[in-house]
């Protein structure tokens, strides 16, 4: 089974680059390429109440930690009703990562950008977010209105 690999920043203040292995229904994640946690996606449930049939997305579950030199250290799982699909899944997207770590550094897939534009100028002033797929990037939910520091403020004036 192939594995996707790419690289995304981590904004908002940056605090440096993560490294991704996804496959089908997991996916891991890496800040230096050694140390890797692992995560099986939970799955969408048909639930009925009161006649009414809902969809309930379950949590992801985390499926342990990897290195190259200490191998895999498993997570508790609990409540688990399907544990074979989440050992199944969790195994090959180990097997994933152990095929790619070679190709690190991943190449940077995050393209769909959010920028902060300077009200009068509308040119960019800081990038506010990142995201893999356009479907991703949030708008955020606050509007932001700058402000400047004069001389009269209290923090400037002289004692």
């Amino acid at each position: 089974m192939s594995a996707k690999i790419y690289a995304q920043r981590m904004l908002n203040p940056f605090h440096g680059v993560v490294n991704v292995v996804e496959s089908q229904g997991a996916d891991a994640v890496s800040r230096d390429g050694v140390t890797w946690n692992l995560y099986v996606h939970g799955d969408r449930e048909s639930v009925t109440e009161n006649g009414q049939q809902y969809q309930v997305q379950t949590p992801d579950i985390r499926f342990g930690t990897w290195t190259d030199a200490e191998g895999l250290s498993r997570a508790p799982v609990r409540s688990v009703g399907d544990y074979d699909s989440i050992e199944l899944r969790g195994l090959q997207l180990l097997d994933g990562i152990k095929r790619n770590t070679a190709k690190l550094p991943f190449p940077l897939a995050d393209r769909w950008e959010l920028w902060l534009l300077g009200a009068a100028s509308r040119l960019p002033i800081a990038l506010i977010g990142s995201a893999v797929g356009c479907r991703a990037l949030r708008k955020p939910r606050c509007q932001c209105s700058g402000f400047l520091l004069s001389s009269t403020s209290p923090s400037h004036r002289g004692g």
